[in-house]
Protein backbone atom coordinates (compact mmCIF):
# COMPACT_ATOMS: atom_id res chain seq x y z
CA UNK A 1 0.00 0.00 0.00
CA UNK A 2 1.12 3.80 -1.07
CA UNK A 3 2.22 5.49 2.00
CA UNK A 4 -1.02 7.94 2.74
CA UNK A 5 -3.22 5.84 1.24
CA UNK A 6 -6.18 4.54 3.75
CA UNK A 7 -7.83 1.77 2.48
CA UNK A 8 -11.43 1.90 2.55
CA UNK A 9 -13.84 -1.49 4.20
CA UNK A 10 -16.69 -2.60 2.41
CA UNK A 11 -18.40 -1.55 5.93
CA UNK A 12 -17.10 2.11 5.54
CA UNK A 13 -17.96 2.68 2.19
CA UNK A 14 -22.06 1.21 2.91
CA UNK A 15 -22.23 3.88 5.80
CA UNK A 16 -20.69 6.70 3.35
CA UNK A 17 -22.88 6.29 0.61
CA UNK A 18 -26.28 5.99 3.33
CA UNK A 19 -25.08 9.03 4.63
CA UNK A 20 -25.15 10.50 1.16
CA UNK A 21 -28.61 9.23 0.80
CA UNK A 22 -29.80 10.81 4.02
CA UNK A 23 -28.23 14.75 2.81
CA UNK A 24 -29.62 14.09 -0.62
CA UNK A 25 -32.97 12.97 0.81
CA UNK A 26 -32.55 15.94 3.46
CA UNK A 27 -32.02 18.20 0.06
CA UNK A 28 -35.32 17.18 -1.75
CA UNK A 29 -37.24 17.35 1.47
CA UNK A 30 -37.17 20.45 1.54
CA UNK A 31 -36.88 21.78 -1.85
CA UNK A 32 -40.36 20.08 -2.73
CA UNK A 33 -41.45 20.19 0.53
CA UNK A 34 -41.78 23.97 0.09
CA UNK A 35 -44.89 23.55 -2.04
CA UNK A 36 -46.02 20.19 -0.31
CA UNK A 37 -48.88 22.38 1.49
CA UNK A 38 -49.54 24.94 -1.35
CA UNK A 39 -53.09 26.50 -0.34
CA UNK A 40 -55.34 28.27 -2.48
CA UNK A 41 -57.24 31.31 -0.95
CA UNK A 42 -60.35 32.98 -2.49
CA UNK A 43 -61.88 36.68 -1.43
CA UNK A 44 -65.80 36.53 -2.27
CA UNK A 45 -66.42 40.31 -1.51
CA UNK A 46 -69.23 41.78 0.58
CA UNK A 47 -70.68 43.42 -2.61
CA UNK A 48 -70.78 46.82 -1.76
CA UNK A 49 -70.35 46.98 1.60
CA UNK A 50 -68.32 50.10 2.45
CA UNK A 51 -65.81 49.70 5.70
CA UNK A 52 -65.53 46.27 6.08
CA UNK A 53 -63.95 44.92 2.76
CA UNK A 54 -60.42 44.58 4.71
CA UNK A 55 -57.87 42.29 3.47
CA UNK A 56 -58.11 41.25 7.36
CA UNK A 57 -61.98 40.52 7.13
CA UNK A 58 -62.14 36.75 7.20
CA UNK A 59 -65.62 36.11 6.58
CA UNK A 60 -65.06 37.64 3.33
CA UNK A 61 -62.87 34.90 2.15
CA UNK A 62 -64.06 31.49 1.08
CA UNK A 63 -64.54 29.11 4.22
CA UNK A 64 -63.37 31.66 6.45
CA UNK A 65 -60.00 30.55 5.04
CA UNK A 66 -57.33 34.09 5.34
CA UNK A 67 -53.80 34.08 3.80
CA UNK A 68 -52.85 36.84 6.09
CA UNK A 69 -50.24 39.58 5.78
CA UNK A 70 -47.78 37.10 3.88
CA UNK A 71 -48.74 34.76 0.83
CA UNK A 72 -45.94 32.12 0.51
CA UNK A 73 -44.12 30.09 -2.64
CA UNK A 74 -46.80 28.33 -3.74
CA UNK A 75 -49.78 29.51 -2.72
CA UNK A 76 -52.57 31.36 -5.03
CA UNK A 77 -54.79 34.12 -3.83
CA UNK A 78 -57.83 34.78 -6.04
CA UNK A 79 -59.77 37.45 -5.89
CA UNK A 80 -62.71 37.13 -7.01
CA UNK A 81 -66.27 39.75 -7.05
CA UNK A 82 -65.63 41.39 -9.97
CA UNK A 83 -68.62 43.41 -10.37
CA UNK A 84 -66.70 46.75 -9.31
CA UNK A 85 -68.25 46.37 -6.05
CA UNK A 86 -66.01 44.19 -4.35
CA UNK A 87 -63.13 46.10 -3.87
CA UNK A 88 -60.23 45.14 -0.90
CA UNK A 89 -58.96 47.38 1.24
CA UNK A 90 -55.75 46.96 2.06
CA UNK A 91 -55.49 47.12 5.98
CA UNK A 92 -52.16 45.17 6.74
CA UNK A 93 -48.84 45.36 5.39
CA UNK A 94 -48.87 42.99 2.89
CA UNK A 95 -46.02 40.69 1.20
CA UNK A 96 -45.99 38.30 -1.48
CA UNK A 97 -43.33 35.85 -1.71
CA UNK A 98 -41.74 34.45 -4.85
CA UNK A 99 -43.96 31.63 -5.95
CA UNK A 100 -46.91 33.27 -4.34
CA UNK A 101 -50.03 33.97 -7.23
CA UNK A 102 -52.18 36.74 -7.03
CA UNK A 103 -55.12 36.43 -9.17
CA UNK A 104 -57.53 39.89 -9.56
CA UNK A 105 -60.79 39.67 -11.43
CA UNK A 106 -62.22 42.12 -13.43
CA UNK A 107 -63.07 45.08 -11.71
CA UNK A 108 -61.51 44.53 -8.63
CA UNK A 109 -59.15 47.62 -6.83
CA UNK A 110 -57.08 46.79 -4.32
CA UNK A 111 -57.06 49.92 -2.79
CA UNK A 112 -55.11 51.23 0.55
CA UNK A 113 -56.36 52.13 3.66
CA UNK A 114 -54.01 54.04 6.22
CA UNK A 115 -50.88 53.77 5.32
CA UNK A 116 -50.22 50.32 4.52
CA UNK A 117 -47.46 48.50 2.29
CA UNK A 118 -47.35 46.02 -0.36
CA UNK A 119 -44.31 43.86 -1.13
CA UNK A 120 -44.20 41.87 -4.11
CA UNK A 121 -41.73 38.94 -5.31
CA UNK A 122 -44.38 37.01 -6.42
CA UNK A 123 -46.82 36.87 -9.66
CA UNK A 124 -49.97 39.87 -9.65
CA UNK A 125 -52.60 38.60 -12.94
CA UNK A 126 -55.31 40.33 -14.08
CA UNK A 127 -55.52 41.86 -17.18
CA UNK A 128 -58.21 43.86 -16.02
CA UNK A 129 -57.77 44.29 -12.59
CA UNK A 130 -56.94 47.16 -11.25
CA UNK A 131 -54.38 48.41 -8.17
CA UNK A 132 -54.65 51.68 -6.64
CA UNK A 133 -51.71 53.25 -4.96
CA UNK A 134 -52.58 56.64 -3.61
CA UNK A 135 -51.70 58.40 -0.28
CA UNK A 136 -53.33 55.50 1.73
CA UNK A 137 -50.60 53.08 0.30
CA UNK A 138 -47.64 54.70 1.71
CA UNK A 139 -45.71 52.16 -0.92
CA UNK A 140 -46.01 49.37 -3.60
CA UNK A 141 -42.60 47.21 -3.77
CA UNK A 142 -42.32 45.08 -6.64
CA UNK A 143 -39.51 42.82 -7.37
CA UNK A 144 -42.12 40.07 -8.96
CA UNK A 145 -44.04 40.22 -11.84
CA UNK A 146 -47.38 42.49 -12.32
CA UNK A 147 -49.86 41.88 -15.22
CA UNK A 148 -52.02 44.56 -14.13
CA UNK A 149 -53.93 48.31 -14.46
CA UNK A 150 -52.00 50.40 -11.88
CA UNK A 151 -53.84 53.79 -10.89
CA UNK A 152 -51.34 56.36 -9.43
CA UNK A 153 -52.42 59.74 -7.74
CA UNK A 154 -53.13 61.10 -4.53
CA UNK A 155 -57.34 59.87 -2.66
CA UNK A 156 -57.69 57.85 -5.77
CA UNK A 157 -60.69 55.26 -4.98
Amino acid sequence: MKKGTIKNSSQGGTRNQGMKFSILLLIMLYAFGQNMYATTFTYLGNGGTQGSNHWSNTALWQSAHYPGSTVVSGDTVNLNGGDGTNDITVDVNLTFNSGAVINVATGIYIIGLNGQTITNSGIINGTNGNLAIDDRLTAFTNNGTVVLNIYMGSGYT
